[in-house]
């Protein structure tokens, strides 16, 4: 599938929006009119607008959460422990895991 047909969706509920919170309701006289009031509706859209996709937050907002939950870990010892044998893995983390989660996790 191409990247134009999955990105159509996103692209023409912005799109939407777009006309409907400003394009009709604004009367622009000059290009430089146009394009700041459009920059400030951009910048409220990104960190006031509550998208229902990102759990009604915004997101600016959302993308501060998600960094902050994806925070690096202190780093560990690089000096090596033992043998790959002596891990254990529980096997209701393996099936709850994503196989990048996992692969992460084994990496460390």
């Amino acid at each position: 599938m191409q990247l134009t047909a999955l990105a159509n969706p996103y692209i023409e509920s912005f799109n939407g929006r777009t006309r409907d919170e400003v394009l009709d309701v604004e009367l622009f006289f000059t290009l430089a009119e146009a394009k700041v009031i459009l920059a400030d509706w951009l910048v409220a859209y990104n960190t006031e607008h509550p998208h229902s996709a990102l759990g009604m937050l915004p997101p600016a907002r959302f993308a501060e959460r998600w960094r902050e939950q994806r925070a690096a870990p202190t780093p560990r010892s690089t000096r090596p422990t033992g043998s790959l044998r002596e891990v254990s893995v529980d096997p209701a983390t393996v099936a709850a895991d994503t196989d990048h989660e996992l692969s992460l996790r084994v990496d460390r």
